[in-house]
This record gives C-alpha cells, structure tokens and sequence, in this order.
C-alpha cells in the first residue's frame, strides 16, 4: 500500500521526514521510514577582506539540485572498458558480471581502478555500486576477512600497493570509506571508516584522518547490497549501505575545496588473509555535477549577472547576496544568504614604537625591540639600516614601485646595530 504524504518545508536545507506505520490489531508494533531529502539551496561562503579597497574574495560551496553527468559506469557483463579508462591488479577478476576484487579464498589482494581521462575536476560526485560480501569463511576464530576499501585521490596507487600493506584500508591521502572486517592493530576495530589524508594502517576510529566510524559487520555476508557515496559541492559526504544512511553529512576538510582533481582516480581494494570472503562490486556508476550557476548581484533570482564561475576576485569592502541555481534548471533558484567583505586598516597608519622595557637609541652592536600598531593580513615590514633617512626613503619607494612585495607581516621584531647606529624605517 502507499500513502502519498504532501510536505511543503519553509526553508533551504536538508530535512529527515519520520513516518511511522503499524495497524489497527497490533497499534503497539510499528515500523518507522526516515526519508531525507534536500529542499533548495545552502551555500558554504569563504571570503576575504578588501584591504586596499577593491581586492576581496568570496568562493561560493553550494548544496541543492543538480545536474549529474556520467563518469563511469559499467556493469561487468563483458568485462573492462579498457586502459584508458580503468584496470584491473592482483587476484581481481570480472566474471560472472561481478568484479570480484578478491574472491573468497585465503591470503588474496586485489584492485579495480577507474581512471580520469576527461580530467573531471567537481566537488560534487556520487558513486553508486551494489556490494558482495558473502559467501564469507571461517578461520582462527575469525569470520570473514579482511575487507575491501574505496579511495579517491590524486595520489591513489595504481596496483595493490596499500597503506601498510592494508587493502581494506585503501591508498592516497584524499577520501577513503573502508569496510574493516578484522582487527589488525591494537587501535583498529571492525566497522565502516570515512577518512580524508588518513595515512595509518590498520587505522582505529580516533586515529587521524579517520571523520566518521561506524562500528560492526553489518556489511558482511550481504549480496547485491546498494551502496552510495554523495559528496556536495561544499564538501558534505553522505554514505548509505543496503538502504541505511550510516553517514549523513559529514564535513570534509577545506583542503577537498580547494584541491584540483583533474588528476584524480578512483580505486577499489581489497584483502583476504587468513579466513576470507568475497569482496565484489556490480553496476558501478561513477557520476559528477560539471557546475552550479551563480550570482552576487540578483535581488530576485531571475535578474542580475550569473556565472559557472564560484570564485569572485576585486570585490569592495560590502555585502553581497549570493544566488545559486542549476544551469539546467534556471527556475530552481535560491538565495543562500549574503556575504560580507570586510576592511581593515591601511599600512600606512602604522605606529611605530620602542616595545616596552626598550628604547630606539642604542650603541653600535647592541640590540632592541620595536613593536607597530597595525596588523594587516598580508602585509611586510622591512627593517633596514641606512645612512641617512633620505636615502632609506629613496630605496624604498624604489622598491615598492620596482617588486610590490606583500608577503607577511610581524608584528615584532629585534634589531641589532651593527656597524653604524641603526636608523629603522618601516616600508
């Protein structure tokens, strides 16, 4: 039977719906379905100041409708698609329309790797396959093992070489979801690991790099289990196994942003050691989102300038609205709320002064400590000697019109006189 439920939510955002069902001879049994589902738009804002007046920033992170176009995809009935596009190591075979990374015998290791030949670079991905883990043996009082792992990265091994020898705990150092059947390490335990730059073999779930652990084998000795990995454009992973959101929204780190993955792949691994079980993938389906639309200067949605581009440079100090819609898609649009560039203080306002406990005449060879009132992000402070304070002022306009340096700034520094009492300029 199905009950068709209208649900209008006010607002952007990401939002659980609880239906619970049970029947009029048995009210206290019920089951309960928590459907998600993402309403519009949100958007992460990363800004900087305009200090000289018209150099902001502002990158724009959305989350919400999109347009997904395939990466990959493939449904292992005739095999690989070939060099250029994916490969296969190890015990890894594809028969009987699985990939079978590892089949279900002792001490195997095996990789599936997908290749980036259109040089895709998004934030926005989803990896969708059906997983296999049984049958499953039985061996030292272990059943099942060792596990299997997706990563992806710029520096994902293109073979079985692993972390530590690990294939249950993939290679790289970009995303992982690990499916840990046995315990290697004294810290590691049996679950499903999210990790970002995670480089620790046998990883536990307090290790670094680890985001999210979920603990036990709930994905062993399952056959044709849908999986899904969702990452955002603003770096949101959400991860379901056989129907069960496990992870739900967690945060990748900047660092995911901000990396340029033209160069990056996708690998599976796997390992068996001494008991086993299958580890096997089917209809793997790899898709991306090439781009959001965006604005800083619509006040409806349907007017102003709008760009694929999220990046923003040159902008004043002010606040800025900031609009998101899906390209194929112009009447899904929303407002994710405004950005703010702010100012700070000119260099040129700068108070130099003796730090406490110190004074500005010294003897040839003697030291002191001068401190400045500003603090500019990104500015520099060139403490020289010279001659006299026209020639210092000469070379140093000079400098400013011939290099423009703007490296960083301190707000602190020692100076040791060494031939000539020192005359301390700022630039």
């Amino acid at each position: 039977m199905m009950i068709i439920h209208p649900a209008t939510p006010a607002a952007n955002g990401n939002y659980v719906f609880t239906a619970k069902g049970s029947n009029t001879l048995c009210p206290s049994s019920y089951a309960v379905a928590s459907p998600t589902y993402f309403v519009g738009y949100t958007s992460l804002k990363v800004a900087t100041d305009a200090n000289c007046g018209d150099n902001g920033t502002l990158k724009v992170y959305p989350e919400g409708q999109n347009n997904y176009s395939t990466w990959y995809f493939n449904n292992f009935n005739v095999g690989a698609q070939g060099a250029g596009f994916d490969a296969v190591y190890g015990n890894a075979t594809i028969t009987a329309g699985q990939c079978r990374i590892t089949p279900q015998a002792n001490s195997q290791t095996g990789a599936f790797l997908v290749r980036n030949p259109g040089a895709i670079n998004s934030n926005n991905l989803q990896v969708d396959f059906k997983l296999s883990t049984a049958p499953r043996g039985f061996a030292f009082n272990i059943l099942g093992a060792d596990g299997l792992c997706w990563s992806y990265g710029g520096d994902v091994t293109q073979g079985t070489v692993t972390t530590g020898g690990l294939g249950e705990g993939g290679s790289g150092t970009g995303i992982k979801l690990a499916f840990d059947a046995t315990a290697n390490t004294a810290s590691n335990t049996p679950g499903i690991y999210l990790m970002y730059n995670s480089l620790v073999a046998g990883q536990g779930p307090t290790d670094a790099g680890v985001l999210a652990f979920k603990y036990g084998s709930s994905w062993q000795c399952l056959i044709d289990a849908p999986v899904s990995i969702t990452i955002t454009q603003n770096g949101l992973v959400t991860v379901s196994v056989n129907n069960e959101v496990i992870f739900d929204h967690i945060q990748l780190p900047a660092a995911y942003l901000t990396a340029n993955k033209s160069n990056w792949i996708h690998s599976f691994t796997s390992r068996t050691g001494g008991s086993n079980e299958l580890h096997a993938i089917d209809d793997l389906n790899i898709r991306y989102n090439p781009s959001y639309e965006y604005s800083i200067n619509s006040t409806t949605g349907t007017d102003g300038t709008w760009s694929t581009n999220n990046s923003y440079t040159g902008l004043a100090a002010g606040t800025y609205p900031v609009w998101v819609r899906n390209p194929s898609n112009p009447s899904c649009f929303a407002n994710t709320g405004n950005a703010v560039i702010g100012t700070s203080p000119s260099p040129s306002s700068a108070n130099t002064v003796a730090a406490p406990g110190y004074n500005t005449t010294i003897c040839a060879g003697s030291s002191t400590d001068l401190v400045t009132s500003v603090s500019v992000p990104g500015a520099v402070f060139l403490w020289e000697e010279a001659t006299s304070i026209e020639a210092h002022i000469a070379q140093q306009q000079e400098q400013i019109i011939r290099k423009r340096i703007v490296p960083v700034h301190l707000l602190q520094v020692n100076i040791t006189a060494v031939l000539l009492p020192a005359q301390v300029l700022q630039l």
